[in-house]
């Protein structure tokens, strides 16, 4: 608690700084580790044509016009 304490006073006048700059390296990681998923749907279910069977990245395929659309326009 000690510690926090600390940190809490060492961030006045800057913590609204110091928010921001936590919110935008959480969203670089999201991004980070959503990118790996992105290709590899597309190696397995696009070029590979494996069928989907996850929810979700029939909702994602959808949203981009679905797998045919997404093959023809690679």
């Amino acid at each position: 608690m000690k510690q926090f304490k600390f940190i809490w006073r060492f961030l006045k006048g800057n913590r609204l700084k110091s928010f921001g700059i936590l919110v935008v390296v959480m969203f670089y990681v999201s991004m980070t580790l959503i990118a790996p998923l992105l290709f590899g749907f597309l190696i397995d279910n696009v070029i590979n044509l494996k069928p989907l069977t996850n929810p979700v990245l029939i909702a994602f395929s959808s949203m981009l016009g679905g797998v045919p659309y997404i093959r023809t326009h690679i």
